[in-house]
C-alpha cells in the first residue's frame, strides 16, 4: 500500500485551520450561552415589572437574528458568510 507522503508544513497548516475552527465553534456557544442567559434574565425583569407590554421579546428577536447569521457562518451554511 502506498500512503500518500505529506510534507509536515501542510500538516501543520491544517492543523492550524483546525484549531482555528475549533476556537470559533467555542466562542460561538459562549456567545449562545450568552444569549439565553441575558435573555432569560431580560423575560425575568420584565414579567416582575410588567406584564402589561412583553418589551423583552423585541430584544430576543433581534439578538436571534446574529446568533443565526453567525452560526450559519461557523458551521458553513452559507458559503458567503465565510472568510475562507
Amino acid at each position: 500500500m502506498d500512503v500518500p507522503v505529506t510534507s509536515t508544513t501542510a500538516l501543520q497548516n491544517e492543523a492550524t485551520l483546525a484549531f482555528a475552527h475549533v476556537r470559533r465553534i467555542k466562542q460561538f456557544y459562549v456567545y449562545l450561552t450568552h444569549h439565553v442567559v441575558v435573555t432569560t434574565m431580560l423575560f425575568i425583569v420584565n414579567i416582575l415589572t410588567s406584564t402589561a407590554y412583553i418589551w423583552a421579546v423585541w430584544r430576543a428577536l433581534g439578538w436571534r437574528g446574529g446568533v443565526v447569521s453567525q452560526a450559519l457562518a461557523i458551521f458553513d451554511k452559507v458559503p458567503f458568510l465565510t472568510a475562507d
